[in-house]
């Protein structure tokens, strides 16, 4: 397997797709950004990564203007990100009804509050030292931790649920985060995948202009190809739909203008102040060209 060296360091020249080993790479650019993809899988990802100085820079309390969150009393997001996590907690009860729950990029703990609703035992860990020390008010200070999954020590096969939202197409190396994954979770335990898909109709049809194409945003998979990188770490995939998420226009209005779409977001910086609160605040679904896919160890439990 292809192994990055760290952010911010000069990346070696890279011969195979990291996900399959083929040697067919092209250049490509995605929004005004650098990138390869795998003429064999479909995958693409930036090369070179940006510096790791940028990467911590963005994973701040800044991060979450784009959710529309500028201070604790604002709290439109959380009740809208809870309707969400409602439902995809709906769709875990399906395969997981009890048991030890890992959100890996938890944020600001909402998936949390929702899991302890539904009585799973939750836990927590993300990056953003703002994003945990919110999280630690609700859920406590001994189940939410600051770091990256390697910097704790959970004992081999200690969860039975692990949660991955918004999070894999972060990371610089998704073949061993999802290893160190499987080392924790349950043989007979699920992980939640929530990740752009190159092959939904958005993407297909804002093409290298799509919303989901952020410096940040490292890797980019499709329905296809995050087949293999299950296999890869020793996974199957036993259910993979598109993932409708249910937001309103404050939240899609904010994201607009920390992320520019063309056109859109002018649209609506000069519609969105003129819509009643109770409009902005409507829930609605809507596809942001993601996909949700649920997966289960190698030779436990059914398909």
């Amino acid at each position: 397997m292809l192994e990055y060296p760290e952010l911010g360091t000069k990346m070696e020249k890279v011969t195979k797709c990291p996900i399959d080993n083929s040697p067919k790479l092209k250049k490509i650019r995605v929004d005004n950004m650098a990138a390869l993809k795998c003429s064999d899988c479909g995958l693409i990802f930036l090369h070179p990564f940006p510096k790791e100085e940028y990467l911590k820079d963005i994973y701040t309390k800044d991060y979450y203007l784009s959710w529309g969150i500028r201070n604790e009393c604002d709290t439109t997001s959380k009740e809208i990100k809870k309707k969400f996590f409602n439902k995809i907690l709906g769709i875990i009860q399906q395969y997981k009804k009890k048991g030890r729950f890992l959100d890996i990029g938890c944020a600001l703990g909402y998936m949390l509050e929702v899991a302890e609703n539904y009585g799973y035992d939750a836990y927590g860990i993300d990056i953003n030292k703002y994003a945990i020390e919110t999280a630690k008010k609700d859920i406590g200070d001994k189940k939410v931790f600051l770091g990256d999954l390697r910097s704790v020590d959970f004992s081999d096969r200690y969860f039975d649920i692990i949660c991955m939202f918004d999070l894999i197409e972060h990371i610089k190396n998704p073949v061993e985060l999802m290893k160190d994954a499987g080392r924790i979770l349950n043989d007979n335990g699920i992980i939640v995948i929530l990740t752009p898909n190159t092959n939904s109709l958005s993407a297909k049809l804002m093409r290298r202009y799509w919303f989901q194409y952020k410096r940040e945003h490292l890797f980019y998979f499709s329905s296809n190809n995050i087949q293999r990188l299950a296999e890869n770490a020793g996974f199957k995939i036993v259910k993979i739909m598109p993932a409708k998420k249910t937001t309103n226009l404050f939240y899609v209005y904010n994201q607009s203008q920390i992320y520019p779409v063309p056109i859109i977001s002018n649209i609506l910086r000069y519609v969105y102040p003129i819509l009643t609160n109770r409009i902005q605040g409507m829930p609605i679904e809507l596809s942001f060209g993601e996909m949700l896919v649920i997966l289960k160890k190698n030779g436990h439990g059914p398909d």
